[in-house]
């Protein structure tokens, strides 16, 4: 799973553009501390049982960079997994900026993305916007995705989220449900979501914050911690799209392909 030549060019023009002006007075850091994030759940996907663990750690660069690595592993349809990296500049009073890449096989299908992400800041609600290329094997092909997403956090531990995402003919959409029991490291967390074509998905589990962020709020561990896991955001549609451009390839019915939206 190794990400295109021409994906690494971009990505080192891209960190350029989000180098911001000198700021004319001093921010909070854009990673309070080293965090790690780990989030166990099961549900559907991919129209099976399924259970899956996932991963993210996050650190500062300097006061106002930070850097994150993701990773997933799914046990839907056979075994589905990928890694990613974000390098951004976050104010976290105001907003994110940053570029990411992902790899990941999901399917029987490698595929890769590179893109940019944005997050928005607005006193109890949060806007997230990022897209970028993909790139995949035979079935998949090339393409563009996207994410949009709008949060609200209904106190600072019982977080919403809506939104929707996709690549090439495919819109998806979904929730999750985010809640911290008083100041403790963890958070249960439902979501749900479904695209044109294709499998939904609904999953559970428990999420654990090891580090600053630890015994936090929610929404001071999402602006001053770890960004959203892009992994698994990739693969929550992605196996369901390649399951329906597998019926064309085999001669079965039509189909629109399909990916999401920690």
């Amino acid at each position: 799973m190794k990400l295109p030549r021409h994906f690494a060019r971009l990505f080192l023009l891209c960190s350029a553009a989000i180098i911001p002006a000198a700021l004319a007075a001093e921010t909070p850091r854009a990673v309070s501390a080293p965090n790690l994030t780990l989030s166990v759940g099961g549900g559907t996907l991919q129209g099976e049982s399924a259970g899956i663990i996932s991963a993210t750690a996050s650190a500062p660069v300097g006061n106002q960079y930070g850097v994150q690595l993701d990773a997933l592993y799914a046990d839907a349809d056979g075994d589905s997994a990928g890694f990613g990296g974000h390098f951004f500049y976050r104010d976290p009073t105001r907003y994110l900026l940053g570029v990411t890449a992902m790899t990941a096989k999901t399917s029987g299908t490698d595929f890769n993305r590179f893109g940019l992400e944005s997050e928005l800041y607005l006193n109890n609600y949060s806007v997230a916007v990022s897209g970028g290329l993909q790139d995949g094997d035979n079935k998949l092909g090339d393409s563009a995705f996207y994410r949009a997403e709008g949060a609200y956090y209904y106190t600072d531990n019982l977080k919403f989220t809506a939104g929707t995402s996709g690549f090439d003919d495919v819109i998806g959409g979904y929730g999750e449900a985010e809640w911290q029991p008083r100041k403790e490291p963890m958070t249960l967390f439902a979501l749900a979501g479904g695209a044109n074509e294709g499998h939904g998905y609904a999953l559970a589990g428990v999420r654990y914050t090891f580090g600053a962020s630890a015994t936090t709020s929610i929404k001071h561990r999402d602006r001053t911690g770890d960004p959203e896991n892009i992994v698994k955001n990739a693969i929550n549609y992605t196996g369901s799209a390649i399951e329906q451009l597998g019926n064309v390839v085999t001669g079965g019915g039509g189909f629109n392909r399909m990916s999401s939206g920690r």
